[in-house]
């Protein structure tokens, strides 16, 4: 078998961890691991209440997407992970580099989450306003079809997917690398 780790040309491996093997990878299942904390967690939980105190339906601001998250070459595993791996291989172009959004997403984004917020005469801190902003950019990136984003001055091991993703190899924990076809066949066995 192939080495599925190995690069294949204008396309980024990518691995995701889990405890399990999944037959896809759905950014729906955010925040599922509870092992992770952080900023990650922060701006998928900011959002804002638009609808008056007590009034129902309860109405929020929520502009994070759901994303799941992938690791490139070089990436140090954080602790928490699970051990099974799933490989993709995606275009580079594909994700939007957050690290180099200085005119672009960001000023339209601050100015939409200030807009709401003044419309609905919210107060909030500072942090959670620029959490707002970013998940605000962050939605802007995937309304423009970006498969994901990278932050290649922060974390730039690290990758984040909009859209489902059917892995191409599975590891399950203890494992060896296969196909993900060979893995479900086998369950069917």
């Amino acid at each position: 078998m192939a080495n599925p780790l190995k690069y294949a040309r204008g396309l980024l491996d990518l691995l995701h961890f889990s405890d399990e093997v999944r037959p896809v990878i759905d950014p729906m299942k955010h925040l599922t691991n509870p092992n992770i904390r952080g900023a990650e967690a922060s701006l998928a939980r900011s959002k804002v209440r638009t609808s008056p105190f007590r009034q129902e339906p309860k109405e929020f601001y929520d502009p994070y997407p759901p994303q799941s998250y992938w690791a490139s070459e070089g990436y140090k595993k954080e602790r928490g992970l699970g051990e099974a791996i799933h490989t993709t291989r995606q275009p580079v172009e594909g994700f939007y580099d957050v690290s180099e959004d200085a005119d672009k997403f960001l000023p339209v984004a601050r100015e939409k989450v200030d807009d709401v917020l003044s419309t609905f005469g919210i107060n909030i801190p500072p942090n959670e306003r620029a959490d707002l902003i970013i998940s605000e950019t962050m939605d802007m990136a995937k309304v423009a079809k970006y498969l994901g984003l990278q932050n290649r001055k922060a974390r730039p091991n690290v990758f984040t997917q909009f859209n489902p993703v059917v892995p191409e190899f599975v590891r399950p924990p203890e494992g060896q690398f296969m196909s993900i076809l060979d893995y479900l066949e086998g369950l069917e066995k």
